[in-house]
């Protein structure tokens, strides 16, 4: 990670693994490795800017397929300590024979302590053959914040 300062944003590289847990109607076949460079900076009125560039490589029935990410975010904050953001994301190809797809998406978090948050969106997919609006929320835990969870290394 790197703090970035004045003109430089904040840089995260995320390398992750998608493992196969849990009934074949529900998960992959294969582990699939992903990684993402996020970056961020303060913009003046409090406003924050961030993205992500992502590569996947996803497995299907049918083998591997690469997929990129992009996405690219506002956020300001509100009262009683909540924050605002507006997101526009990109994955390509969003599945086998498919094109882009493209995701416009807004809400609310909202600080729980130091490692957690809990967030509520609204968003509206734009896909080749229909549109879709959707409502999420959920709950991000730092990493950290449960490894008390783990056995200790004897």
């Amino acid at each position: 990670m790197f703090k970035g300062h004045g003109l430089i944003p904040a840089l995260s590289l995320i390398p992750t693994l998608s493992l196969p847990v849990g009934s074949q109607a529900f998960t992959r076949a294969a582990i699939d490795p992903s990684v993402v460079l996020a970056w961020s900076t303060n913009l003046p009125a409090k406003f924050s800017a961030g993205g992500a560039i992502g590569y996947a490589s996803i497995s299907d029935g049918a083998g591997r397929l690469a997929q990129r990410t992009h996405a690219m975010s506002i956020g300001h904050p509100l009262p009683a300590g909540f924050s605002g953001y507006a997101e526009v994301y990109n994955v390509s190809p969003a599945a086998r024979a498919a094109s882009a797809t493209w995701l416009f998406n807004g809400g609310v978090t909202h600080a729980l302590g130091r490692n957690a948050a809990f967030d509520v969106e609204l968003g509206r997919w734009f896909l080749p053959s229909t549109t879709c609006w959707f409502v999420s929320m959920g709950i991000a835990v730092r990493t950290g914040t449960l490894r008390h969870l783990l056995p200790s290394p004897r």
